[in-house]
């Protein structure tokens, strides 16, 4: 019998954590422990850039939407106020069609579903769908890691079997296009156009890992035998690992590990969390 409930939701952010250490998506994802520890030994500066980034996604979405942000822009840091710039001058050309902003799509996943939310989704007159993704990440990765992330592989398939709800026709794999567009690196975007074969393929792939976490047993989940995943764990000390918080860009910058694999991301931890009543 699967450790898997019926409603469980698979998203790029647990299928990370399983490949990361598959204990620590049972205890963040399955179990929901919270424990508490720190995930870095720079914490503060930690929180600093993750706030940076979620205002400037903020600001993105309030302009898509035609806001004035002027105020906002004018009362932020001078990273955030570079950003701005950059976007405002050097974003990504955006074609006619129907905008979506911070839209959730849901699809299913052998007995289970899959979610993914996009920054930005441009349905067009012709059919077309383009997936934008802003990236406010100090390293900029290579292609081959962007076009096998778990980020790239859910949204894009996520996209095929549920954009049609978007685009309010059938759409085909070969008519998705995704962008990366990083605000450090404005020149050097990344675009992937999807076709049948990658998503026949990446439909293989996401089948294998979620029927690969759903056999494990009560008993499964093992930990990782990785060392620096655990310096930035919360979870170190339940599991008897005197390891102390590291600095998750000293670990990256020494390893293949990414900074967004690293990294904390809240909103994916908190996604298969129940609502809390403050």
């Amino acid at each position: 019998m699967s450790t898997l409930q019926a409603g469980f939701r698979f998203s790029r952010f647990n299928l990370e954590d399983y490949t990361v250490c598959p204990s620590q998506f049972r205890l963040r994802h399955l179990d929901q422990v919270i424990w508490p520890a720190l995930r870095t030994a720079r914490t503060a500066e930690y929180d600093e850039r993750m706030a940076r980034g979620r205002f400037f996604h903020t600001l993105i979405q309030q302009h898509t939407l035609g806001l004035d942000v002027t105020e906002l822009v004018g009362g932020a840091d001078e990273q955030i106020q570079g950003w701005w710039q950059a976007f405002i001058s050097q974003g990504p050309a955006i074609p006619a069609g129907r905008v979506f902003t911070e839209i959730e799509l849901t699809a299913p996943l052998l007995r289970w579903s899959i979610v993914a939310r996009f920054d930005r989704v441009i349905a067009q007159p012709d059919g077309r769908i383009l997936i934008i993704d802003w990236k406010a990440e100090d390293r900029l990765p290579k292609r081959a890691w962007v076009e096998h992330n778990f980020q790239t592989r859910v949204y894009l398939y996520v996209m095929a079997e549920a954009g049609h709800q978007l685009a309010g026709r059938p759409i085909t794999p070969d008519s998705i296009e995704m962008l990366y567009w990083w605000a450090n690196y404005p020149q050097q975007s990344i675009h992937l156009p999807y076709n049948q074969a990658w998503h026949s393929a990446n439909r293989s792939n996401l089948e294998a890992s979620v029927a690969q976490i759903a056999a494990e047993p009560e008993d499964g989940f093992p930990l990782t035998d990785d060392l620096r995943v655990c310096a930035l764990c919360e979870y170190r000390s339940l599991h008897g690992r005197d390891i102390s918080a590291a600095d998750p860009a000293q670990i990256s910058a020494e390893s293949n590990l990414s900074m967004e694999t690293l990294e904390l991301d809240m909103e994916g931890m908190l996604g298969n969390l129940p609502d809390l009543e403050l």
